[in-house]
């Protein structure tokens, strides 16, 4: 397989017949994908190390269980793709994972990496993203028996995650940890967003550890909102069927999808605010309603606003998450007879 790999041109794929293959791989060239024609079928007795861009590695077994390298070393890995594989790692290390041997190691996945479907025994998904931006999707994988976390990631400042539909079986630690801050994970920014989203994307994983924060989650600990009687939502539901504004929502585990519709020609400032975030003042900050079902409430201040006119649209949607409480309503618009207040979601 080397020779081949040696003698192949950039953007190619080589296709690798059923069989036992003793060696180590390493792929060297640009755009390679390097395929398994039948799934599982070739047996790599030896590591894959990737030290260039944009390769692909499908459907190998992958047997190497010795502990000075990963078996499938992602070495200075740009834009890799690791898909369909079976895997047997040996220790800590073992996986798909960034290592060189070495504790002061400097290799790193970066750019547009996936890792998705494949079967590890014994390790990890371990990556070190560097200083690079990243854009790293790691889905429908199953990882049994990793001696520490089944997925963790460090150095990864600049990288945004997707993180869906794995399997953690028996890990000697957290079934994923997150050492450093990234961009985000499942679009979510926040530490406890990124645990909770990890924990509803992922139902084989029971604890997600955020290590800068120093906070770690577990299935057992997911809370759901449920909406608190405000006494606001039976008349939201009076103006839906009159054609005036209203607010539609589903409660989706710890996350709510908001839809703000406004059926009339006239604009309107739908509102929401996450947890005891600070309002900003307006114009009627420090005034009273003067009818409908708020008549005599202040205007109060302003958080998150959405204005629909004919000009916006007649409907927006959101999708909020907070610690401890969501509030949504409408209080700045044409006519203050179509005013709605606060409908209230406290986690529970």
């Amino acid at each position: 397989i080397n020779t081949a790999i040696s003698s192949a041109a950039e953007d190619a794929m080589l296709k690798v017949a059923p069989g036992d293959y003793v060696g180590d791989l390493k792929l060297d060239v640009e755009r390679l994908t390097l395929k398994s024609i039948e799934k599982h079928g070739a047996i790599i007795e030896g590591f894959i190390g990737i030290n260039v861009s944009d390769v692909t590695v499908e459907n190998f077994h992958v047997d190497y269980t010795d502990s000075d390298r990963a078996p499938v070393d992602l070495m200075d890995a740009e834009g890799v793709t690791i898909r369909g594989n079976k895997i047997e790692g040996g220790s800590d290390a073992g996986g798909i994972s960034t290592w060189t041997g070495t504790s002061d190691a400097s290799a790193r996945a970066y750019g547009d990496v996936l890792i998705e479907d494949n079967e590890i025994n014994n390790g990890p998904i371990g990556l070190v993203i560097g200083n690079e931006e990243a854009n790293v999707v790691i889905r429908n994988n199953i990882m049994e028996n990793p001696d520490n976390e089944g997925i963790w990631t460090m150095k990864n400042e600049n990288a945004e995650f997707i993180i869906q539909g794995n399997t953690v079986n028996d890990a000697g630690l957290e079934d994923v940890k997150i050492v450093d801050e990234p961009v985000s994970v499942n679009n979510e920014i926040s530490p406890y967003g990124m645990i909770m989203t990890t924990l509803r994307e992922n139902e084989g994983v029971e604890s997600v550890n955020v290590e800068w924060m120093e906070q770690t989650g577990t299935q057992e600990e997911m809370g759901e909102y449920v909406v608190y009687d405000s006494g606001r939502s039976e008349y939201n539901e009076d103006y839906e069927a009159r054609d005036r504004p209203y607010i539609e929502y589903e409660i989706i585990g710890t996350d709510i999808d908001l839809t703000f519709n406004n059926p009339t020609n006239h604009d309107y400032a739908f509102d929401h605010r996450i947890d005891f975030e600070e309002g900003k003042e307006h114009n009627w900050t420090g005034n009273e309603i003067d009818e409908g079902e708020l008549k005599g409430e202040p205007f109060g201040e302003v958080y998150n606003t959405v204005t629909l006119s004919e000009e916006t649209g007649n409907a927006h949607e959101e999708n909020v998450s907070g610690d401890e409480e969501v509030w949504t309503g409408l209080r700045l618009g044409a006519e203050q007879n179509d005013y709605m207040g606060w409908i209230i979601f406290e986690r529970k």
